[in-house]
């Protein structure tokens, strides 16, 4: 038992056994009511906290997906703009299978980034 409510016991043990039974009951009151008091406050103080960390936490997840939307679209478009490039590569304008299959092969090589594509006139 923490010190400080040994202390406020051992108060309250005095003040019964020197004063009358009323005061006794007075003085259990008010050590209640200021205990009452100490727990509404604690309880307050936690509501508040898990309320700004739900807030703040909702901001984040919000952040994250604007973030994953931006980055998809900016995927998106990259894959678009190099599909038209490669369809108006002139291996695939010619319809040479040999000569697409040898740009697709440079292009897109295994465990590595996409090279960039020629220009669509060479």
């Amino acid at each position: 038992m923490p010190y400080w409510i040994h202390q406020v016991w051992r108060g309250i043990l005095w003040y019964a056994k020197n004063h009358q039974p009323a005061c006794f009951r007075f003085a259990i009151a008010l050590v209640l009511l200021a205990c009452a008091l100490l727990v509404g406050l604690t309880l307050h103080t936690a509501s508040e906290e898990r309320r700004r960390l739900a807030k703040e936490w909702n901001q984040r997840s919000q952040k994250m997906m604007e973030l994953a939307t931006r980055e998809e679209g900016l995927m998106i478009g990259q894959t678009r703009q190099r599909l038209l490039a490669l369809a108006e590569s002139a291996p695939v304008r010619s319809g040479n299978r040999r000569d697409c299959k040898k740009l697709l092969d440079e292009l897109f090589v295994p465990n590595n980034k996409p090279k960039h594509l020629p220009n669509p006139s060479s």
